[in-house]
């Protein structure tokens, strides 16, 4: 029977359990489980470097390795489109028709109601510029 010590067995089982991968979005090299392994041998490391990785590609769960980590159902979250909403000068309102003005008044009151500093601030160099322009 061959004596083993106990240094050679921590090196022995350090080595078996220690898997070393690199993130593909940090490029740092991490060891232990994959966080989420992707088709096409993408490895990241947590859920950080996974929402960073995917905001400009699309994600699909079929195409993860590691599946079984991400069968529990999961909150769906509503993308939000940025508000593109601006707010006219008295020239433009002008050449708005009636139902191109309703629109905007309803918009107007949305983005007031969102953004109410932000509005009070673009009304406020609205009406300056608006007062300007009259007498250029």
């Amino acid at each position: 029977m061959k004596l083993v010590n106990y240094a050679d067995m921590v090196k022995n089982n350090n080595n078996k359990s220690e898997k070393k991968y690199k993130c593909n979005c940090c490029n740092k090299y991490k060891s232990g489980e994959i966080w989420l392994e992707y088709k096409d041998n993408i490895k990241l490391c947590d859920y950080s470097c996974s929402k960073k990785y995917f905001e400009y590609r699309s994600f699909k769960l079929k195409d993860v390795i590691n599946y079984k980590d991400f069968d529990f159902p999961r909150p769906v979250t509503k993308v939000v489109k940025k508000n593109k909403f601006r707010i006219l000068s008295e020239k433009e309102l002008e050449k708005l028709n009636d139902y191109e003005y309703k629109k905007y008044y309803n918009d107007l009151i949305e983005y007031e109601g969102l953004y109410p500093e932000r509005a009070r601030l673009q009304m406020k160099i609205q009406k300056n510029s608006d007062y300007i322009d009259n007498f250029v």
